[in-house]
């Protein structure tokens, strides 16, 4: 009931002074001048939370504006710790994706929630970590107390080290995030970044790490597909021996097949999708191999939706490869 009251004011608050992130056209007098008249209007807003629910929307119109000054204001004003912190947070964040870390630092210092702070300085550490700058990267992230947030600030600066080239120190930041799934998908990316650096031994041994049996059988399948667009089909199809998973391993098929096509090899094409033991499957994948020979452009991840995405029943429909 007191949240529908609190939402009840502020519309009512919307309804007489306009709502924010209504308009972005005036240029910055326009900007400063109706940041103004909002902060007027939520000073005549009497209940206290709705005032701050009210100055929350304000604070996200200036950031749409890219107004990081007057969005700082805003959220200086806010009566309620909750959405005050709030606030900050999304400011330090949109100033770490803008690349501006050292103002992000600085207002995520205003942050006396913990959840929130651990977010703030996760997104600065993942900004950091774009710019190349590990170093920095890691030791905000030492800072970061929150579990989660934690985690995809590692994961971040994992797939920083290993698009840098740098496996061995990825893996290490890898195996330290205690949140398995983004450790899963730390490693997939390790993985990936090792396969479009040629080394696909080492991509399969870092896949085999991850520990969730889904997402290892999919790091597994990206890595078939990788080498297939690269063109080395055999090794392609001597990694869909590694995929356990029926449906990943008939999207690897597919992913070769495709690729086997796109390179004017239509007779091993054919011979493989032969080979896919859902009817179903097979015939959908024949079917579309004959329309990319006779000249329609198909991309990949159409060519893979049309083909790999439907299952035939487990009885009558299964074939013999």
């Amino acid at each position: 009931m007191l949240r529908l009251a609190l939402s009840t004011v502020v519309v009512l608050a919307i309804m007489l002074f306009g709502a924010p992130l209504d308009c972005k056209a005036d240029g910055d007098s326009g900007t400063s001048e109706r940041l103004k008249q909002r902060l007027e209007q939520a000073a005549s807003i009497k209940n206290e939370s709705a005032r701050a629910e009210y100055l929350w929307w304000v604070v996200l119109e200036q950031l749409a504006e890219e107004d990081i000054r007057g969005a700082l204001e805003v959220a200086g004003k806010i009566p309620e710790e909750f959405v005050k912190y709030k606030s900050y947070k999304f400011i330090a964040e949109r100033q770490a994706n803008s690349g501006d870390v050292q103002g992000a630092i600085k207002t995520a210092a205003f942050i006396q929630n913990e959840y929130m702070g651990a977010f703030a300085m996760q997104a600065i550490a993942a900004a950091h970590a774009k710019a190349g700058d590990l170093q920095s990267a890691l030791q905000v992230t030492a800072t970061i107390k929150g579990g989660s947030a934690r985690a995809f600030a590692l994961h971040s600066i994992a797939a920083a080290q290993a698009k840098a080239g740098d496996a061995r120190s990825a893996l290490e930041t890898a195996t330290s995030i205690q949140l398995g799934y983004m450790r899963n998908f730390a490693l997939q990316a390790i993985a990936m970044a090792q396969v479009r650096a040629n080394d696909v031994p080492n991509a399969l041994q870092t896949a085999a790490m991850i520990q969730n049996d889904t997402e290892r059988t999919f790091t597994l399948a990206l890595i078939v597909a990788a080498q297939a667009k690269k063109g080395n089909l055999q090794d392609a199809l001597r990694g869909t021996s590694l995929i356990q998973n029926e449906n990943a391993k008939l999207r690897a098929l597919a992913s070769i097949v495709y690729a086997q096509a796109k390179a004017g090899n239509f007779e091993e094409a054919r011979k493989l999708a032969a080979t896919i033991p859902i009817k179903t499957n097979k015939e959908l994948t024949l079917e579309f191999l004959a329309r990319i020979q006779k000249g329609e452009d198909w991309s990949e991840d159409l060519f893979l939706e049309n083909v790999s995405l439907v299952y035939a029943p487990d009885s009558t429909e299964r074939q013999s490869p």
